[in-house]
């Protein structure tokens, strides 16, 4: 049997809410056949030693996996410099990496869906990542369908391969460089309307997202997400303990959306090819309202 792609964990300061991701990702069947490796970022003072020691216990504490493997940062180097540095350790190693946060929780068929999407589009060169989580976007979908394909990434559970993470320049592009490309900067926009502010944001230092760089290199790469069709993902961080988002009610699933499921028989069916009519309920969601447009427009010299 080959071995399953190992999981990579991004933690910090967060122990119960680490607590929750591990139990649940240890609920997955195939987790018993997983490699857990987690990075844990390293304290910013003297006050976050407690939550720091507390989050790695967790960490080293954790059973269901067939090894578990923790990385601590003697320093607080954010997690920008945590993942980008941790996936390079990772793909040093394996072709393949499925990645959790510290507040994602899985349900039970979450390993079983990635692994499977990790399959399925692995000579896909158009396809460079996978989410576990779908938005909660008013959409309708075949019966039979289990994945779709968007060219917005999602970093609330998901996985790549190798040689998708190796065409990824992680230096930060200047504003004119990036807004003078007119055919990226409007894929970029098409893929979603707020993806552009995002990345000027993290230009000028307003953000130091590096989920949008991945995004950005997915784009220009011609390539898209694959999401599932249900989601196979909570993201429990928005009760204003993280160190970015705080509280954002717009992506805050509530839990009896996402039972957990037993019986895991039920064959995957993924989409092959983008379809615009499944993705436009996305498309809808993410679009800029007339006022963040008019914001844009006087920041930036375009409506976007």
């Amino acid at each position: 049997m080959t071995d399953l792609p190992p999981v990579a964990l991004f933690a910090y300061r967060r122990a119960d809410h680490t607590q929750r991701t591990l139990k649940a990702l240890a609920e997955c069947p195939e987790a018993e056949k997983t490699d857990l490796v987690a990075f844990a970022d390293g304290p910013r003072g003297p006050e976050q030693n407690a939550a720091v020691h507390d989050t790695r216990a967790v960490i080293m504490a954790a059973k269901g996996f067939r090894s578990v493997r923790m990385v601590e940062r003697a320093q607080n180097i954010g997690l920008f410099q945590n993942v980008v540095t941790g996936l390079n350790e990772m793909f040093g190693e394996n072709d393949r990496v499925i990645v959790l946060e510290d507040d994602i929780e899985a349900r039970s068929d979450f390993l079983s869906f990635m692994n499977r999407a990790l399959d399925h589009y692995e000579t896909r060169l158009d396809v460079f990542s996978v989410t576990g989580y779908l938005y909660p976007a008013h959409f309708s979908f075949p019966a039979d369908l289990s994945s779709f394909l968007f060219p917005r990434f999602c970093c609330w559970g998901w996985a790549t391969w190798s040689d998708r993470w190796e065409k990824i320049d992680w230096r930060i592009p200047t504003r004119s460089s990036f807004m003078a490309s007119r055919d990226i900067f409007r894929a970029f926009w098409k893929a979603s309307n707020d993806l552009p502010e995002i990345m000027l944001d993290l230009i000028e230092g307003k953000n130091s997202s590096w989920s949008i760089l991945f995004n950005y290199w997915q784009i220009r790469n011609g390539a898209f997400c694959v999401y599932p069709t249900e989601s196979k993902a909570l993201n429990i961080g928005f009760d204003g303990t993280g160190t970015h988002d705080g509280k954002k009610d717009k992506f805050r699933a509530p839990d009896n959306d996402l039972p957990h499921r037993v019986g895991l028989s039920t064959p995957f069916h993924f989409a092959d090819a983008f379809d615009e009519r499944l993705s436009r309920p996305l498309a809808t969601y993410f679009r800029n309202s007339p006022r963040r447009k008019l914001r844009n427009l006087l920041r930036y010299g375009r409506i976007f």
